[in-house]
């Protein structure tokens, strides 16, 4: 007589009624005769062992289990970027020229140097900002970064320019007011002495270059030529004047006949007929007046 396990109507069967939620298994249940019912499987499981080989071992997918995991910290992975991971991009790593490259032109990085267009400065040239350019170009600046880098140079420069011709009038009034302190009243006579030596001697672009440097007011440079021309006496010609510097500019001549007709002595001597020294005074007036001319 063949024995067959015992069953009721109410055992389950994984062969006549399917897949069964259980809980705890029933010890006496078996799989074969259909008593214990299988484990529904989870539509939402993860597994990364059945992603591709470039996604498989990817220490960051390991701690998902489920979809919904993984679902849930991509959002909020987003959310904390606060942009769309497909439209951002990733920096390049160093010495990597192709990559850094292609990062420069989707940052808007012109194509080529000579593609830059920014407002140049004052008398500023196209070929004057070639090189920089270039420059730019090579760092990866956009159009707007490299326009604003030469803005602020060309700013700079404008203001050393302005600084330094500035401290130029102001170096030529400090020479002006030294040898004027130097000379006094006899600022102007020297002062003809000096530009008399200085044409006679110098050569034509002499005074451009002094002036260009700032040397024409200085005062041992004007004491130099006035000592030169204070050397040939009044008998004696300046070389390339028209005559003796003893006739003076009528600059000179003018303050001297100030200077005579402020002295009593010399004032009466001129004015009257008498005077035993009357003669001398009426030629040396003469001499000066003829200067003025």
């Amino acid at each position: 007589m063949e024995e067959s396990a015992p069953t009721t109507e109410s055992s389950p069967s994984i062969l006549t009624d399917g897949p069964q939620s259980i809980g705890q298994p029933d010890p006496t249940a078996s799989i074969l005769d259909g008593s214990l019912p299988l484990q529904e499987s989870n539509p939402l499981a993860f597994d990364p062992g059945a992603l591709p080989d470039e996604l498989r071992y990817e220490p960051s997918l390991q701690n998902f289990d489920s979809v919904d995991k993984l679902a849930k910290s991509y959002i909020h992975a987003r959310k904390m970027i606060g942009a769309d991971p497909d439209g951002m991009i990733q920096l390049p790593k160093d010495g990597d020229e192709d990559s850094w490259n292609q990062f420069y032109n989707k940052i808007g990085r012109p194509e080529s140097p000579d593609q830059y267009d920014f407002e140049l400065g004052d008398g500023e040239q196209a070929e004057d900002v070639a090189d920089f350019k270039n420059v730019a170009h090579q760092l990866g600046l956009t159009n707007d970064q490299a326009g604003a880098i030469l803005g602020i140079y060309n700013q700079l420069a404008e203001s050393e320019i302005a600084q330094e011709d500035e401290e130029f009038d102001q170096m030529n009034v400090e020479y002006l007011q030294e040898i004027q302190q130097e000379w006094g009243d006899d600022f102007n006579k020297n002062a003809e002495l000096a530009r008399r030596g200085f044409n006679s001697f110098a050569s034509e672009g002499a005074v451009e270059v002094l002036r260009e440097t700032g040397l024409a007011n200085h005062p041992e440079i004007l004491k130099t030529f006035a000592r030169i021309g204070q050397a040939f006496s009044e008998d004696n010609v300046l070389p390339g004047t028209r005559g003796a510097i003893g006739a003076m500019s009528p600059v000179h001549a003018e303050e001297t006949i100030s200077s005579k007709m402020a002295d009593p002595e010399f004032k009466k001597a001129y004015l009257d007929g008498t005077h035993p020294n009357h003669a001398q005074a009426v030629q040396e007036m003469t001499r000066l007046h003829n200067a003025l001319s």
